[in-house]
């Protein structure tokens, strides 16, 4: 007996902050560094290709960095 699997791709993305400001509780103050980490996980069944991840900025904050950039593409996942 065979049974066929169907495919079903499906991914997660997570972003998170990885440092902390020196305001109250680690608040931020203007002109202080945010640094993010944003992990992108297969969670599906098959392979992924051609993966586009875009990073919106919320409205006051500032790309900085070399070879800063807000849009990658994943080949292969």
């Amino acid at each position: 007996m065979t049974t066929e699997v169907e495919d079903a791709p499906a991914l997660t993305a997570v972003k998170k902050l990885v440092n902390e400001g020196t305001g109250d509780s680690g608040t931020f103050k203007k002109g202080e560094t945010a640094e993010f980490e944003i992990t992108v996980t297969n969670t599906g069944n098959t392979t992924l290709s051609d993966i586009s991840v875009v990073d919106t900025l919320p409205q006051g904050l500032q790309l900085t960095g070399e070879g800063a950039v807000t849009e990658w593409t994943i080949d292969t996942l």
